[in-house]
């Protein structure tokens, strides 16, 4: 079984005190944590992709068993973890503020330009401010 965290928790000793005034078992209580964290991550994962697969044509079957589904979902090509996703999220908001500044500044054709070059928004208004009206 893979272990997600390699590089451990270290918790102190004084930290395992707090916990043990509150709970019977510590580690019993972060095991059903996690556990209980994993399903929720299922849960979601799965309310978004299987109507996905259920529409794509070229799925001809889709495993019952929660953890198969998953690795079906990740193998596909437009799959996004969640730094993936925000990674998008934020070249896609870089994107349109640059586009939005560009338009505010009567030069909308220079936006591609700016947002291919990987300009930040500061830089794009610095670059059309020495640019001048």
């Amino acid at each position: 079984m893979p272990i997600l965290l390699a590089g451990g928790i270290e918790i102190s000793d004084t930290d395992i005190l707090a916990l043990k005034s509150d709970l019977l078992d510590p580690e019993e209580w972060i095991r059903a944590m996690l556990a209980g964290k994993i399903a929720n991550c299922q849960k979601r994962l799965d309310a978004v992709w299987q109507p996905i697969l259920a529409a794509d044509p070229g799925i001809e079957s889709m495993p019952t068993n929660i953890n198969s589904r998953i690795e079906v979902y990740a193998a596909r090509p437009d799959y996004e973890d969640r730094a993936a996703r925000d990674a998008r999220e934020a070249e896609e908001r870089r994107a349109e503020n640059i586009r939005r500044l560009c338009a505010a500044a009567g030069v909308p054709e220079k936006a591609d330009e700016f947002v291919s070059r990987g300009l930040s928004w500061n830089e794009v208004a610095d670059t059309l401010s020495q640019a001048g009206p």
